[in-house]
Parts: structure tokens; C-alpha cells; sequence
């Protein structure tokens, strides 16, 4: 890291404010003072201008009927399988969701019944797409046409 360029370019900054370059300088010196004890140590950091964008992975998956799995990439979601989301709530809301589907308490109702339209379901849940998605990908292959 070029702390001399870091430095000029952050006193340029701050070229009309004596106190914020004074601050700046005083952390920048305080910042290179840490990473180089860490290196001394053998812990080699590098400092990087902008803002930390928050990773997605590591992340917990929960199922309703299973204990939570730590999930280090998209091919652990993917091997998952159905019925893994990203929070308790939206696994109790799709099991319930897929009772309701099936019909009242669990008990399937003849496939040509009319049903009562209600309110939009995907304003209920920021989730509604791939519980939607997942319910009937599990019903296609119950039902065997996949």
C-alpha cells in the first residue's frame, strides 16, 4: 500500500478543512501503525478504499422438519433440495401455505371444487416466489408428471 499516495490524496480531500485532514491523517497513521504490527505477527492485511459490500455466504438455511444447515455457497442451497429457506418464519409460512394448498386441516379436497378468492398472496411474504416455486415443484413430482 502506498501510504504517502493515500495520505496526499485524503489531505487534497480535505484541502479547505484543517480538522477533518488533521483527523484523517491522525487515523491513517494509526491504521498503517496496526497493519504492520499485524505483519509482524505473520497476519497480512491490506486496506481498501470504498465500502464493504455484505457477503451472502456463509448463510443459515432452515427447514420446518430439520435442524438449521450453514450453507458456504449456492451448490449447498442447491443440494438442499426443496423446502430450505432463509428463515424460521418463511419455513413455517410455506408448511402452512402448503396445508392450505391442500386444503383445510391437511384434508385434500376434490380437485374441481371451486375456491374462494381472497387477497394477493405474494404481498404477504417478500418470499412468496420461491415458496410458491417449491410448492409446486414438490406437487409435480408427488403427482409424478416430472
Amino acid at each position: 500500500m502506498n501510504w504517502n499516495a493515500l495520505r496526499a490524496k485524503l489531505q487534497h480531500a480535505h484541502l479547505r478543512e484543517p480538522q477533518k485532514a488533521m483527523i484523517c491523517d491522525l487515523a491513517l497513521r494509526t491504521a498503517e501503525a496496526a497493519l504492520a504490527d499485524l505483519a509482524r505477527a505473520g497476519h497480512h492485511f491490506r486496506l481498501v478504499e470504498g465500502h464493504e459490500h455484505p457477503a451472502e455466504f456463509p448463510k443459515m438455511m432452515y427447514h420446518l422438519a430439520a435442524e438449521p444447515h450453514l450453507c458456504l455457497c449456492e451448490a449447498d442451497v442447491a443440494e438442499l433440495g426443496l423446502g430450505w429457506y432463509d428463515s424460521p418464519w418463511d419455513a413455517q409460512l410455506a408448511e402452512a401455505y402448503e396445508v392450505q394448498f391442500e386444503g383445510k386441516g391437511g384434508v385434500p379436497r376434490p380437485r374441481k371444487a371451486p375456491v374462494v378468492a381472497g387477497p394477493r398472496m405474494d404481498d404477504w411474504s417478500p418470499n412468496w416466489d420461491k415458496i410458491k416455486s417449491d410448492f409446486l415443484k414438490a406437487k409435480e413430482l408427488r403427482n409424478g408428471t416430472r
